[in-house]
């Protein structure tokens, strides 16, 4: 393992963790801190139209809790790898993201080349590297999402 891996890949997993927390908002704003299951089920056992068909289901809630979630790892993956090129080595500089083609052999078109070629870091190898950390933290955070209560 690299020296610096470890510092790394807390930079990619801390955003990517909050997502294990989330709560479906129903409508019921941004600011809101989303709700629970009991809460979704009082929210749709008080809607007579909802409550006809049913979707005060615990399965409705957990699925909504699983796609919103999901939205949210796509998201917070790419705020963890943002931070990682911060820290790393982009701070304020206006540069265009490349393709993450591996192995092109040519820094103008893939980022992996231009990191390895041009900063002079491989970040294919690093990923390589914490592949099972990041599966794990993903398998993680997908079975949190998928249980019909939050975590929190």
């Amino acid at each position: 393992m690299n020296h610096n891996d470890s510092q790394y890949l807390d930079l990619v997993l801390e955003p990517i963790r909050v997502c294990a927390k989330y709560k479906p908002k129903f409508g019921q704003g941004a600011k809101g801190d989303g709700l629970t299951l009991a809460q979704f089920q009082t929210l749709y056992q008080s809607d007579p139209f909802y409550s006809w068909f049913g979707l005060d289901n615990p399965m409705m809630y957990a699925a909504h809790k699983a796609a919103g979630g999901m939205t949210s790892v796509y998201r917070q993956i790419g705020i963890g790898c943002e931070k990682l090129f911060r820290t790393l080595w982009y701070r304020a500089e206006k540069w265009t993201v490349l393709t993450g083609i591996e192995g092109a052999k040519n820094p103008l078109i893939s980022t992996y080349d231009f990191m390895r070629e041009i900063v002079g870091y491989d970040l294919a190898a690093f990923f390589q590297r914490n592949s099972q950390t990041l599966k794990t933290e993903i398998d993680n955070i997908l079975k949190a999402l998928l249980a019909l209560e939050t975590t929190a």
